[in-house]
């Protein structure tokens, strides 16, 4: 059965919103939709580019408006941006007639899918270890809205690929349709 209103898929940096969100769309035969990609193919930029040629307060206000306009459009699967968390519009509208996912993965996961890749803006560090400090420091501000905008939590597996995370979330939504009718 497909969910009402928008799946929306929130979390830290890697813990696999457009991977899952990709795989949830498709088997519910949805758009996706990820945030970022949107705000850069909007502007031109990358986000790295524009946080370093506008700033973060700029992307902010760039995220906010393109959530609402994807949130505006028929039922699809979303993958926020990590901090899009960060503004209570952004929250509160996620959450009006959708459900909201957060897929969550600890501090250790984060650091090793994200490597050493530097298409981050807030996480950008060459040293494995500074990194993973920006991950924590990062994940205890954003964990608390994290939890209070999600109606369900999935844990990432960091054994299982993205399809048998998929799979479970799946299994996760149909149960809270269930719940719902």
């Amino acid at each position: 059965m497909r969910p009402a209103g928008h799946l929306v898929l929130i979390g830290m940096p890697g813990s696999g919103k457009s991977k899952l969100g990709r795989i949830i769309a498709e088997h519910h035969a949805l758009p996706f939709y990820d945030v970022d990609q949107q705000i850069e193919e909007r502007v031109g930029k990358t986000i790295n580019t524009i946080f370093a040629d506008h700033g973060e307060g700029f992307f902010r206000t760039m995220e906010t408006k393109m959530l609402n306009m994807l949130l505006a459009k028929p039922p699809g699967v979303i993958a926020c941006g990590g901090g899009s968390i960060l503004m209570r519009v952004n929250r509160a509208r996620m959450a009006r007639g959708n459900q909201v996912i957060y897929l969550r993965a600890d501090a250790a996961l984060l650091a090793h899918r994200l490597g050493v890749q530097d298409n981050r803006p807030l996480l950008a560090a060459k040293d494995p270890t500074v990194k993973k400090e920006k991950i924590t420091a990062l994940l205890k501000q954003r964990e608390p809205l994290y939890r209070a905008t999600a109606h369900m939590t999935l844990a990432i597996d960091p054994r299982m690929t993205a399809q048998e995370n998929a799979k479970r979330l799946l299994t996760m939504l149909a149960a809270r349709t269930d719940k719902v009718q």
